[in-house]
Protein backbone atom coordinates (compact mmCIF):
# COMPACT_ATOMS: atom_id res chain seq x y z
CA UNK A 1 0.00 0.00 0.00
CA UNK A 2 1.03 3.65 -0.61
CA UNK A 3 -0.52 6.98 0.23
CA UNK A 4 1.04 10.01 -0.39
CA UNK A 5 -0.65 13.24 1.20
CA UNK A 6 0.83 17.15 -0.36
CA UNK A 7 -0.92 19.92 1.41
CA UNK A 8 0.70 22.83 1.60
CA UNK A 9 -1.17 25.61 3.78
CA UNK A 10 -0.77 29.52 3.35
CA UNK A 11 -1.84 31.38 6.28
CA UNK A 12 -2.31 35.23 7.19
CA UNK A 13 -2.93 37.15 10.87
CA UNK A 14 -5.61 38.92 10.86
CA UNK A 15 -5.40 39.78 14.41
CA UNK A 16 -3.69 38.35 17.59
CA UNK A 17 -6.64 35.88 17.50
CA UNK A 18 -7.36 35.78 13.89
CA UNK A 19 -6.03 33.44 10.93
CA UNK A 20 -7.33 32.68 7.59
CA UNK A 21 -5.50 30.49 4.43
CA UNK A 22 -5.81 28.68 1.95
CA UNK A 23 -3.84 25.57 0.19
CA UNK A 24 -3.94 22.58 -2.35
CA UNK A 25 -4.91 19.10 -1.86
CA UNK A 26 -3.19 16.16 -3.27
CA UNK A 27 -3.40 12.63 -2.29
CA UNK A 28 -2.30 9.26 -4.18
CA UNK A 29 -2.90 6.17 -3.34
CA UNK A 30 -2.31 2.61 -4.57
CA UNK A 31 -2.87 -0.67 -3.38
CA UNK A 32 -1.96 -4.19 -4.85
CA UNK A 33 -4.53 -7.24 -2.92
CA UNK A 34 -3.94 -10.72 -2.49
CA UNK A 35 -4.74 -11.67 -6.54
CA UNK A 36 -2.27 -8.83 -7.83
CA UNK A 37 -4.51 -7.03 -8.98
CA UNK A 38 -3.70 -3.11 -8.42
CA UNK A 39 -6.02 -0.66 -7.52
CA UNK A 40 -4.85 3.54 -7.67
CA UNK A 41 -7.14 6.78 -7.21
CA UNK A 42 -6.11 10.05 -6.82
CA UNK A 43 -7.97 13.30 -5.11
CA UNK A 44 -6.88 16.63 -5.79
CA UNK A 45 -8.52 20.04 -4.96
CA UNK A 46 -8.03 23.33 -2.99
CA UNK A 47 -9.32 24.37 0.44
CA UNK A 48 -9.92 27.47 2.90
CA UNK A 49 -9.53 28.10 6.64
CA UNK A 50 -10.79 30.14 9.43
CA UNK A 51 -8.61 29.75 12.95
CA UNK A 52 -9.47 31.81 15.83
CA UNK A 53 -7.28 31.21 18.79
CA UNK A 54 -9.26 30.69 22.03
CA UNK A 55 -6.81 30.55 24.85
CA UNK A 56 -3.13 31.01 24.52
CA UNK A 57 -2.53 27.72 22.67
CA UNK A 58 -6.30 26.44 22.12
CA UNK A 59 -8.20 26.76 18.71
CA UNK A 60 -11.54 26.75 16.87
CA UNK A 61 -11.69 26.26 13.19
CA UNK A 62 -13.86 26.18 10.25
CA UNK A 63 -12.66 24.83 6.65
CA UNK A 64 -13.91 24.46 3.50
CA UNK A 65 -12.24 21.42 0.74
CA UNK A 66 -13.42 21.33 -2.58
CA UNK A 67 -12.13 18.01 -4.03
CA UNK A 68 -12.17 16.39 -6.91
CA UNK A 69 -12.55 12.52 -6.37
CA UNK A 70 -13.22 9.16 -8.49
CA UNK A 71 -17.06 8.60 -9.11
CA UNK A 72 -17.13 5.24 -8.14
CA UNK A 73 -21.03 4.93 -8.54
CA UNK A 74 -20.91 6.53 -11.97
CA UNK A 75 -21.34 4.00 -15.21
CA UNK A 76 -18.97 5.52 -16.77
CA UNK A 77 -15.39 4.47 -16.24
CA UNK A 78 -12.64 6.76 -14.92
CA UNK A 79 -15.57 9.82 -13.83
CA UNK A 80 -14.96 11.81 -11.52
CA UNK A 81 -16.96 14.67 -9.44
CA UNK A 82 -16.33 17.55 -7.14
CA UNK A 83 -17.26 16.99 -3.49
CA UNK A 84 -17.26 19.94 -1.17
CA UNK A 85 -16.39 18.94 2.55
CA UNK A 86 -16.68 21.57 5.66
CA UNK A 87 -14.62 20.73 8.36
CA UNK A 88 -15.45 22.27 12.07
CA UNK A 89 -13.25 21.67 14.83
CA UNK A 90 -10.31 22.61 16.91
CA UNK A 91 -7.07 21.88 18.20
CA UNK A 92 -4.47 22.72 19.92
CA UNK A 93 -0.62 23.73 19.57
CA UNK A 94 2.35 24.38 20.81
CA UNK A 95 5.70 26.80 19.99
CA UNK A 96 8.85 25.21 19.68
CA UNK A 97 10.16 28.69 19.04
CA UNK A 98 9.30 31.97 18.16
CA UNK A 99 7.99 31.63 14.71
CA UNK A 100 7.08 27.53 14.82
CA UNK A 101 5.04 25.68 16.58
CA UNK A 102 3.60 21.98 16.37
CA UNK A 103 -0.58 21.79 15.82
CA UNK A 104 -2.79 18.67 16.19
CA UNK A 105 -6.50 18.90 15.52
CA UNK A 106 -9.41 16.73 15.36
CA UNK A 107 -12.40 17.74 12.92
CA UNK A 108 -15.81 16.86 12.00
CA UNK A 109 -16.75 16.95 8.13
CA UNK A 110 -20.37 18.45 8.49
CA UNK A 111 -21.53 17.48 4.88
CA UNK A 112 -20.16 13.33 4.26
CA UNK A 113 -21.37 12.21 1.62
CA UNK A 114 -20.50 8.34 0.22
CA UNK A 115 -17.61 10.00 -1.74
CA UNK A 116 -16.17 12.34 0.88
CA UNK A 117 -12.72 10.85 0.98
CA UNK A 118 -12.39 11.79 4.66
CA UNK A 119 -14.06 9.50 7.42
CA UNK A 120 -15.08 11.12 10.54
CA UNK A 121 -13.42 12.35 12.73
CA UNK A 122 -10.34 13.84 10.59
CA UNK A 123 -7.16 14.30 12.65
CA UNK A 124 -4.57 16.28 11.28
CA UNK A 125 -1.04 16.72 12.45
CA UNK A 126 1.82 19.11 11.64
CA UNK A 127 3.94 22.02 11.35
CA UNK A 128 3.32 26.24 11.54
CA UNK A 129 6.48 28.04 10.42
CA UNK A 130 6.13 31.84 10.21
CA UNK A 131 8.30 34.33 7.52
Amino acid sequence: TTYINASPLVGCKINKELSIGGGIIYNYFSQTNSYGKKFTSTVYGGNLFARYLIFENAFAQVGWDRLSVPDFFSSVKNNRVWVDNILLGGGYRQAFSERGSFVAAIFYNINQSPLSPYPNPIIQVGFNVGL
